[in-house]
Formats: C-alpha cells, structure tokens, sequence
C-alpha cells in the first residue's frame, strides 16, 4: 500500500518529491508577497546598463534552462568581464566559455553564502540575477545590495524586485526572453552552441533519451517498449540513454533491450552522443535543448500545455523538429499524485495517452528517411 514511498524509487518520482514540492511553492508564494517591502531599500535604478564587472548569479533549477543561458553568456562575454555563481551539476555547461576562477560552483548552502561574502569585496557594475529564490534574494540583499546596476530574468515570479525584469508572460517563448536580453545588453544571442561538438560524425541513427527530471513529462514506459519493437522489425538502429535515475526505475522493463541501453555519466557524454546522432527522441527536457543548440533533428513528447514556451526558436527549420502535443491540460499536484498511488507501474504520466507509439514510429521513420535521402 505505501509502495510509493520506496526510497529505491528516486527522489523526483516519490510521493515525498511531490509533497516537498508542493509545500516549497507555497512558501516561496508568501515569502515574495513579504518581499515586496524590501523593494525600495534593495534596488537602485539606472537608466542604461553600463559595462565592465558583472555577476551573474543562477539559480535555475534543470539543465536545459542552463543550455538555453549559455547562449546568453556568449552572446554578451566580449563585452563584460563576467563571473558567474552557478549550480554545482550546471558548471560543465559553462567550463568551456568562461575562465576557471570566473565561474564559481554552488555545491552547498553555506558554500553559498561563503562564496557571496568573499566576492562582496569585488567592486561590481551589474548583477544580473537569473531566477529569484529566496536565498538567492537574501544573497543579494546581504551582500550585493549596493551593485548599482541589478538585472532580473525570471518566470513568473518577484518580477518586480529588479529595475529592468523580463517578464515570462510578455513573450509567447522563452527564447525571445533571452534574446531581448542578450540585446538590451549589446549583444547577440547565439543560436546554435558547443562547436566542439559539432562536427563529430554521426554514428547513431536514432537516439531515444527516456527520462525527464518529472515524472508528470514522461511517456509511458509501455509505449516505449512498444515503439522499441516497431524499430527492431524496421531494422532503425537505435541507442536507449538516461541517468542513472531514470534506469533505477526502468531497468526491469528493459531486460529485453539491454543491449541498445547506456547510462549518461556526465554532460560531456550526453554532448557527444547527441551531436553524434541523426535524430533525437525525448521528452521536452535537457537534451531537446541540446539537441537545437547542436543542429541536431528532434521529436519532443510534450505532455504539458507549454509547448509554445519551450518551442524551438522561429527560424528552426519544421523539417529538423517534430513535436507531439498530447494534451493543454497542465499536469498539477492533483494528476502527480494520481500517477503515483493508481498509476505508478505505468512510469508515466496518462495526459500523454494520446500520444500513440505507431505515429511516433511514422514520424522517426519519415524524418530518419529525410536524412538518407540525397
């Protein structure tokens, strides 16, 4: 009966993920509505943002807004001298564009603040604060408050805490949010990224990646074995991918294919598999980015209302993304929990039911053949 609080099940998929989840958001709901008060005393306007040191504190939580903000950061590096305070798992994104001792790894709370208090001796021209939480606001209240400058790039929330905010709900897609940015501070937006990747041949024909960091985006694992089957008869190789996470809970179903299957140890491998790769199936997570930033083909499964969000930018041809749009309903507390005490076998969320695997076979076929064709 309370198998759904296993803690061999990991940590995003648990009823106990999904409870802290749902009590954090309720917190941070109240926490900023008592921050407003601090507004007047944190912040001080400025008309244009001036060069010279910035930092950058991020705080977003999934790789994939990370990929997306590297192109930010290329896009604007020439003209600041930056440092950036990012997420201990995020810091390979950035290794390769910034100077070591520019970017600075968040691996604990106190390593946090520890951080923040040392580089308050550091004289900065701008902050630029990518997503607002409450430590990151008490960060800049205790030691950046005096940053003359302050830039706010969020979602939906704390909007008004900094003097120039890109608001999520002006733009129909969270790229243009980086591309206004990228411009309001003299720079380009960089579509494309990773160039060392990017001329690897491609050796997979078809890469299906079968996890996401929530459990409410993931196609059930039975279409997945079914799809599975329809490539082995196609005779479309194949490779299955994930981390370790993902195959703790899928492995036992994948007895099958257990030779097409390999766990992503690192980002460095998650880059090479899929620049080497033709096309790329998954779930709009991580790799989708990676894949658009590599100009490698895609087909997302996409189970939230948010496709229009997280849509590839304007200029990415139709013919190298494809994505199945099962439902506009937003997956909410209520269907999580549903998924987890009714439907927790299927490893999956049922908003994606109307996502058939034989049209997603037809659609690997038709663009795996537009590869071939001369």
């Amino acid at each position: 009966m309370l198998s759904f609080l296993n803690k061999k099940i990991p940590k995003q998929y648990s009823f106990m993920g999904w409870l802290k989840g749902l009590i954090s958001s309720q917190i941070k709901k109240w926490f900023f509505k008592f921050a407003t008060i601090l507004y007047p005393w944190l912040y001080i306007n400025s008309e244009k943002p001036p060069k010279g040191k910035m930092l950058i504190i991020s705080e977003v939580g999934g790789l994939g807004d990370a990929i997306l903000f590297r192109r930010v950061i290329e896009g604007i590096k020439n003209n600041y001298d930056i440092y950036l305070l990012t997420k201990n798992y995020h810091y390979p994104i950035y290794q390769d564009i910034l100077m070591e001792n520019k970017l600075i790894k968040i691996d604990s709370l106190i390593n946090f603040f520890k951080i923040s208090k040392k580089l308050s001796a550091e004289n900065f021209d701008l902050l630029l604060l990518h997503e607002l939480s409450i430590v990151s606001f008490l960060i800049v209240f205790l030691y950046f408050r005096k940053i003359p400058f302050k830039i706010g790039v969020f979602a939906d929330q704390g909007r008004n805490f900094l003097n120039k905010s890109f608001k999520a709900q002006d733009f129909k897609n969270i790229l243009e949010i980086y591309s206004d940015l990228t411009s309001y501070l003299d720079g380009r937006y960089k579509l494309y990224s990773f160039e060392k990747y990017q001329n690897l041949s491609k050796t997979n024909q078809l890469l299906i990646h079968i996890g996401s960091n929530s459990l409410c985006k993931n196609w059930r694992i039975g279409n997945f074995l079914e799809l599975f089957r329809m490539l082995d008869k196609s005779g479309i190789k194949y490779k299955i991918v994930g981390n370790d996470s993902d195959f703790k809970i899928l492995r036992k179903f994948l007895k099958e294919f257990k030779t097409k299957t390999q766990i992503i140890k690192s980002f460095e491998e998650l880059a090479k598999e899929t620049a080497q790769s033709e096309l790329v199936l998954c779930h709009n997570t991580s790799i989708l980015h990676l894949a658009f930033a590599l100009k490698t083909k895609t087909i997302s499964l996409n189970s939230k209302g948010n496709y229009d969000w997280w849509n590839p930018y304007k200029d990415f041809p139709d013919q190298r993304h494809f994505a199945f749009k099962a439902s506009n309903k937003e997956c909410g507390y209520g269907q999580h929990l549903k998924t987890l005490l009714i439907e927790k076998n299927q490893y999956g969320c049922s908003l994606f039911d109307s996502i058939k695997p034989k049209a997603v076979f037809d659609t690997v076929q038709k663009m795996i053949n537009q590869s071939s064709s001369p």
